[in-house]
C-alpha cells in the first residue's frame, strides 16, 4: 500500500477517534478544540482524497447506518453513555467525509 497524503489521514482520522472516543469513555481524556479540529481535518481530505466516485454511495450508506447504529443505541440506559463518548469522535471524521463525497457526487451528476 502505498503511504500518501489520504491514506495517512483516513489512519489518522479512524484510528485517531477511536482512541480518543475510548478515552473519553472511560473519562481519561477529554477531546479538546484542537483535537475536534484534526479530526475534521482528516476526514475532509479522507473524503477529497480517499472516495472515489464507485465508492461514493456505499460510503454515505455506511455513515448513515453508523448514525442511525449511535442514535438507536444512545437510548440503552447501560450502554447509552459509552456508546456517544466512543462515537462522538468517530463522526467528527465521517460527517465532513460524508459531506465532502455528498458534494461531489452532485457535482459528478449534474455534469
Amino acid at each position: 500500500m502505498k503511504w500518501g497524503l489520504g491514506n495517512i489521514a483516513f489512519m489518522v482520522g479512524i484510528f485517531g477517534s477511536i482512541i480518543v472516543g475510548l478515552l473519553s469513555a472511560f473519562e481519561v481524556f477529554t477531546a479538546g478544540a484542537i483535537v475536534i479540529w484534526i479530526l475534521v481535518a482528516a476526514g475532509l481530505v479522507i473524503g477529497f482524497m480517499n472516495v472515489k466516485d464507485k465508492e461514493s454511495v456505499a460510503v454515505m450508506v455506511a455513515s448513515l447506518v453508523l448514525g442511525g447504529f449511535s442514535a438507536v443505541m444512545a437510548f440503552l440506559p447501560v450502554f447509552g453513555d459509552f456508546v456517544n463518548a466512543v462515537f462522538a469522535p468517530l463522526f467528527y471524521v465521517i460527517g465532513p467525509m460524508a459531506a465532502v463525497v455528498a458534494i461531489k457526487t452532485i457535482i459528478a451528476k449534474a455534469n
